[in-house]
């Protein structure tokens, strides 16, 4: 049956204390089920809910969660179902089979209890269910587990599910055998050629194919179905060489110790990461380093994505597949967490994007090695083919040996000029990035400083007006706290845009001045066009669509500004004081508001 009719008919309560009897929970059903169809007059605390979307995702929870599917056989002549809960990673999955208020059948499931206890031999924990003509029963589901809880609860008819299972087979087989095919191809490499790149390649593909052959169960079934401890275990160790193995791949292949030594020191700093992942998974909770494996890993694909990009065409195809082998991993895990946090639907495509894109990532890693082979061999082949063209040309006559000379002075010349054409770029871009502000791109305080003397020393020359703004986001520090530091510095970069959207003119200067504090330097300004502009980056910060997990987090800011025409006695410090005093008056007068500074 579809998402959506199961959705319809499926419905969840949450037991906090995880103390529930099922006869409670039987009791608090029927109850609320009397109430909804007002068979009861008396307000009753709300329990039940209703699903809103298959799967249901609670996040990670220490609660107790029990879901009701209830089924009614309306035909005259009986059937037989399958009750599946798709989700392998779950501690414990209890299922009973209720009629009358009796209990028909029961099953005690989930990677906490051996793999023998279960009815089907199958990754997912499925129940059989068969209705007599105009029969009813109740499926409840009580789930207790410390990874994620999501619950995708399916409904098969026996045709159906054979049918389903030939296909997952078919694709798990495919991306398996990848990935076997790959790994041995790639060790026979490195046999041959004894390149450090295809090692890592090798033992990382080895250690992603076993974390997901944990995640989705089928290391439980084939490999360890009596290993209960090791299961959970299990997902967190292969995750965490995946992690060290691919950090090495990145380091070998990118040569990151000649071409970025800043570079090497951050992926050595992951690799290292991942071997102390591996001890702390056995002491600390599986929910905690799931997230810290997980945040670090999409890190690191991010970091490899950037570099591949920075490089992309001083290297060639190799640098390109490198790529977008890790694009491809980045958007299959991209749309498999949309999945399943609902904003995608649930089909064939987004179920197994992760295996997509990692199976993808794969052939393409060993299509980068192969073309990094070949260009090796291409390079020697060259420095060979022109080595035997310079020993024949020596051979020849002496003046011929001189143009030679004379050419490869002149390239040499031609090489220097080359290089310090690009060392005066790299000098001017390192230049640029000790004056910026490495999270939002805004001028820092340094900058600000130098700039805004400079200013003032010009407004103080020509006569002229010069304003200051100074902003502030409005209780940045709870936000920090309840949505985190990662949403923080989103809040910090939309924030910037918006300045830098609204503070266009070439001879203004924005700044961050530090944390959430905001500086703007206005030469020429008037008090009425600087409060003008602090009232359209006000207003600006109050419409930014800032979501989380959904729900719109609103900002604001409070602007302190100051104009007026500089003394010639004077410095820029007291310009600056006189807009903090403003800023702190806006804080006092309640926030989200522009208050000029009284400057005699």
């Amino acid at each position: 049956m579809s998402d959506q009719q199961i959705s319809e008919n499926l419905y969840v309560y949450k037991d906090i204390e995880g103390q529930a009897s099922l006869e409670e929970v039987l009791l608090s059903s029927l109850e609320w089920q009397s109430q909804v169809k007002g068979e009861l007059s008396a307000e009753l605390p709300v329990a039940w809910q209703t699903v809103d979307h298959n799967p249901p995702n609670f996040g990670y929870s220490s609660s107790v969660y029990w879901f009701h599917l209830p089924l009614l056989n309306a035909a005259h002549f009986g059937s037989e179902w399958v009750v599946e809960v798709a989700y392998p990673v779950l501690d414990y999955v209890d299922l009973y089979v209720v009629k009358d208020g009796d209990v028909q059948s029961f099953y005690k499931l989930g990677d906490k209890q051996p793999f023998s206890n279960r009815v089907f031999e199958h990754r997912n924990f499925r129940i059989p269910v068969t209705l007599s003509p105009l029969d009813q029963v109740d499926i409840y589901i009580r789930v207790k587990t410390s990874s994620a809880v999501q619950v995708p609860v399916r409904l098969w008819g026996y045709g159906g599910v054979m049918k389903h299972d030939q296909l997952d087979v078919l694709i798990l087989g495919v991306y398996f055998g990848l990935l076997v095919v790959m790994a041995l191809y790639n060790a026979l490499i490195f046999l041959t050629v004894r390149q450090k790149s295809n090692l890592y390649y090798v033992l990382y593909v080895v250690s992603y194919g076993l974390f997901q052959a944990s995640l989705i169960g089928l290391a439980y079934q084939y490999i360890w179905p009596s290993g209960i401890h090791w299961n959970d275990q299990s997902i967190l160790v292969s995750l965490a060489l995946s992690l060290v193995f691919g950090t090495m791949f990145i380091r070998s292949y990118l040569d990151l110790r000649l071409s970025s030594p800043r570079l090497e020191l951050f992926y050595r700093a992951a690799t290292w990461l991942g071997l102390v992942c591996i001890f702390l998974s056995f002491v600390l909770s599986y929910d905690f380093m799931i997230r810290v494996m997980v945040y670090s890993s999409t890190i690191i694909c991010l970091g490899a994505m950037a570099g591949g990009l920075y490089l992309w065409r001083s290297i060639g195809r190799s640098i390109q597949y490198f790529t977008l082998a890790w694009l491809f991993l980045f958007a299959g895990g991209l749309i498999l967490a949309l999945n399943k946090f609902g904003i995608l639907p649930r089909n064939l495509f987004t179920e197994n994007a992760s295996l997509y894109g990692s199976a993808v990532q794969v052939i393409l890693l060993s299509m980068a090695l192969v073309e990094q082979i070949n260009m090796e061999r291409k390079k020697r082949f060259a420095a060979q083919q022109r080595a035997i063209v310079q020993e024949r040309l020596a051979r020849e006559a002496q003046e011929h040996a001189l143009t030679l000379q004379r050419q490869d002075n002149e390239r040499l010349e031609q090489r220097v000029l080359e290089r310090t054409a690009e060392l005066e770029a790299l000098n001017d871009k390192l230049q640029e990035l000790t004056i910026r502000d490495s999270l939002t791109s805004l001028y820092n305080r340094r900058y600000l400083d130098m700039k805004a003397e400079e200013e003032y020393k010009r407004a103080q020359r020509d006569r002229n007006a010069l304003a200051v703004l100074i902003m502030d986001l409005d209780n940045f520090k709870q936000i920090n706290d309840c949505y985190g530091h990662q949403f923080g510095d989103a809040c910090l970069v939309a924030t910037a845009k918006v300045l830098s959207d609204n503070v266009q003119r070439t001879s203004d200067t924005v700044a961050r001045y530090g944390g959430e504090e905001f500086v703007a330097i206005l030469p020429g300004a008037s008090k009425e066009k600087a409060r003008y502009l602090a009232e359209m980056i006000r207003l600006n910060i109050m419409s930014l669509e800032m979501m989380f997990e959904g729900k719109r987090v609103p900002l604001s800011m409070s602007i302190g500004f100051v104009s007026t025409k500089p003394k010639e006695a004077g410095r820029y410090e007291e310009l600056i004081k006189l807009a903090d005093e403003a800023l702190y008056q806006a804080k006092d007068e309640g926030r989200n508001r522009v208050i000029g500074a009284n400057e005699s």
